[in-house]
C-alpha cells in the first residue's frame, strides 16, 4: 500500500502542509487541489516523504492511490525523474499556468 511507504511522523491526513521554498502560485494550487480532493471523499497527505527517498506534493491514499505534483517553475522532465524514486503508482500533474481542472488529476 502507498500509505505504508509514506513517513507519517509529522503528517496528518487531509491537512495541507507547505514547504518554505514554495511560491504562492504553487501553494495556492496545492490548496485548490486538496480542497477538491477532500470535498470528493479522497484521503491524502501533502509534502509526503517516502521511505526510499523523495517528497511528493500530494499523495492520495484512498479510495485510489496516486501522486499529484504541482508544476509552477519545475519542469516536467524533473517530474519524470521522480518516477525512479517514488513508489510505483501513477504520477499526475497539475500546472499553475492553467486553470485547475479535476480531469487533470483523475
Amino acid at each position: 500500500m502507498l500509505k505504508d511507504q509514506v513517513i507519517i511522523k509529522d503528517r496528518k491526513t487531509n491537512c495541507v502542509k507547505f514547504s518554505t521554498g514554495e511560491s504562492w502560485p504553487h501553494a495556492l494550487r496545492k490548496m485548490e487541489v486538496c480542497y477538491w480532493l477532500r470535498n470528493n471523499g479522497y484521503t491524502y497527505y501533502t509534502e509526503a516523504n517516502f521511505e526510499k527517498g523523495g517528497r511528493a506534493d500530494i499523495v492520495v491514499v484512498h479510495p485510489e492511490e496516486f501522486i499529484i505534483e504541482v508544476l509552477h517553475t519545475e519542469k516536467l522532465s524533473n517530474i519524470l525523474k521522480k518516477k525512479d524514486v517514488y513508489p510505483l503508482v501513477d504520477i499526475r500533474v497539475t500546472r499553475t499556468a492553467e486553470q485547475f481542472k479535476e480531469k487533470d488529476i483523475l
